[in-house]
């Protein structure tokens, strides 16, 4: 349970960083800094769930 639970969590960070980037479609910060640094700390989060088990 709690692997899923972690697995929304991470889903509802990437809706919440889709919906910003659609709203601040202009915003460089966003795309160049902000979603790649997304990106890296949800693979590290998975990676560490994964070695955990």
């Amino acid at each position: 349970m709690k692997a899923l639970s972690s697995k929304v969590e991470i889903s509802i960070l990437w809706a919440a960083a889709i919906l910003a980037s659609a709203i601040l479609a202009d915003s460089v910060l966003l795309s160049v800094v902000l979603l790649p640094v997304l990106a890296y700390m949800s693979v590290q989060a998975l990676d560490r769930k994964q070695r955990c088990r």
